[in-house]
Order: structure tokens, then sequence, then C-alpha cells
């Protein structure tokens, strides 16, 4: 996707943010060959769940908010009890138990967890299943705790809770859960389950954690509007402001601190720029285009101002960015 700019076409920094921004937003190196050749082979399992092919974000319909795939992680052993015990405890079988949060209350910390495994072998588990973090970007994520675990239809219910707060979106951790089930000679068998889990924000003031094979739903707060001024409607008299300026900032990618933003305007060749920030560093690309470094670390959300004038009008737009300064690269 290319951008007209005041200098041209979009110069090939472009190109070089794209890339790691992408990954970033998917989970890392999940969409290489080897990655898509795994998820490939775990398709021939046949599994309990409604289960999409992970991929990257889908290039999003003008005004709408981008969304991708949840990672899947590899089948593994097939969730049947014949197949379960007949290999080694404990049996990795990502199909035995998937986890989904709901409910999410990101200034409590809190939300509804549900483990939903196949009815081949609910009848068959031992006790109740224990749910843990294996791997998590963030220390804070990685610190969730898991209590009042109760069986309900259909599987497991619990309810989960962070100590601190989460941050933004992007946020994305491993859980597993683990259980034993009984086998045919009176023995047990130990059950490991893993579910990839990415924090969402399907609306610009919601978050919702996304399970493996899940659409997850980025809709970012880039710019804020600033009041349209008022204008005179007689186009010859001698007011300053002729007309109202077409205003907004777009994000065009992002890669660890750094965000290309471009100011998409209808002022014309001759206009002039001014960009301004609260925090951290502005490089200019071209005059509508700048790269925000933003800062290792902030008290608060950094946010700025671009200024967009030619003879006929002028315009202000304040954006402002969402960042977790903890896992920030």
């Amino acid at each position: 996707m290319a951008f007209m700019t005041a200098g041209g076409v979009m110069p090939a920094l472009l190109v070089a943010m794209v890339v790691p921004a992408t990954e970033a937003c998917s989970g890392g190196g999940e969409l290489t060959a080897d990655s898509r050749d795994g998820e490939a082979e775990s398709d021939a399992v046949a599994t309990p769940f409604p289960l999409e092919e992970a991929g990257p974000p889908a290039e999003p319909e003008p005004w709408k908010c981008p969304s991708y795939i949840v990672e899947i992680p590899p089948a593994g052993t097939p969730a049947e009890p014949g197949q379960l015990c007949a290999v080694p405890s404990p049996v990795s079988s990502n199909v035995a138990a998937r986890v989904t949060l709901s409910n999410y209350v990101r200034d409590k910390g809190t939300a509804t967890g549900f483990v939903s495994v196949p009815p081949d072998i609910e009848p068959t588990i031992v006790g109740l299943p224990t749910i843990t973090v294996q791997s998590a970007d963030s220390a804070e994520a990685m610190a969730m705790s898991v209590t009042n675990v109760t069986k309900v239809t259909g599987g497991y219910q619990f309810d989960a809770r962070w100590a601190e707060p989460l941050g933004w979106w992007r946020m994305q951790m491993t859980v597993q859960t683990s259980f034993a089930v009984s086998c045919g000679d009176g023995g047990t068998t130990t059950v490991e389950a893993l579910t990839k889990l990415d924090l969402c924000k399907p609306d610009y003031d919601e978050y919702e954690w996304v399970s493996s094979g899940e659409a997850c739903t980025i809709c970012e707060v880039i710019a804020e509007m600033a009041p349209s001024p008022i204008v005179s409607d007689k186009t010859g008299d001698d007011l300053p402001l002729g007309m109202v300026l077409r205003l907004r900032v777009v994000e065009v990618a992002r890669a660890g601190r750094h965000v290309l933003l471009f100011a998409d305007n209808d002022a014309g060749a001759a206009a002039d720029y001014e960009w301004r920030v609260s925090e951290g560093s502005i490089e200019h690309i071209a005059d509508d285009v700048v790269l925000w470094t933003l800062p290792e670390k902030s008290s608060g959300t950094p946010f700025g101002q671009v200024a967009v004038w030619n003879e006929a009008g002028a315009a202000v737009e304040n954006f402002i960015s969402s960042v977790t300064w903890q896992v920030a690269a």
C-alpha cells in the first residue's frame, strides 16, 4: 500500500518498518514458512474447536479496524482416550483443552475464564485441571492468578486476576491447562494443552482477550479531531481563513518504540507543516511524514499535534499513542 506524501511516494523506510510492525502485531516470527508448514500438518488432526488458520493482519477496508487470527499451537496428540493413554506422560495435546477469557475489566485486572474440553475425554478427567501462564510478553501478564476452578457443563470455569494493570493492547500470553485422565489399565496420565491469548481492542474504548483460532481486532485511537474552525462562507473577503482543511493523522507502521505517522490532508503541495510531541523525538521524513521515536519510559501517555496551513485555511490535529512501556523494545 503506497501513500502519496508532500515529497512524493512514501520513502523506502516504510518497507523496512512494515515487516517488523506486522510481526509484532501477530506475535513475532509466527508467520514464517516453517510455522505455516506446522499449521498445515496440524490440520490433519481433527480438532473439537472451530478454528481458522492463523495468518497476518488482513488489509483493512477503508475506516475499518484491522484484524488477524491468533496463532494456533500445533495439535499434538489427538484428544481421544486411547491415544492419550498410549504415549508417555505428560502428553502434549493442544486440542484436549482450550482456554477463553471473558468479561475482562482492565481497571480491576479481572476476567472470567473457561476451559472447554472435548466430550470424548470429559468423563475421563480426574479431579480439577490446573491453569497456569507458561509464557507472556510482560511480568504483569505472567503473574495471572487462577482461583475458584469449578466443574460446569462442557468444561471448567475459573476466575482470573492480575495484580498490576496490563497496559494496553497487543499483549500476548500462552496458557497451559494440565489435568489427569483415567486409562483403561486403571492408571492415569497427565495431559497438557496450550492456548495462545492476545489482548485485543475491538472498539476504541474496549479491550478483550482472544484465544487461538479467533480473530483479534485492533482499533486504536490514532488521532483525536480538533474542533473545526469557524470560517466565512465568502470566498472574496480578507479573513485569514477562507476554507476548512481536512486533516487526519494516520499511523502507517510501528516497530518497537518507532511510529511512522502521515498527515493526510487536502491543503495541497504549497502547504506548511509543524509537528510537535510531548515526549520522545521526531524525524522529518517528508513535510507530512514523521518518524516518532517514543521514550523508553513515560509517566503518562505521549501525545502530539500537527498543524497544516496554506493561504486559504488551516487545521490542527491532536494524536496520542497507546504503548505498553514495560515491553517497548
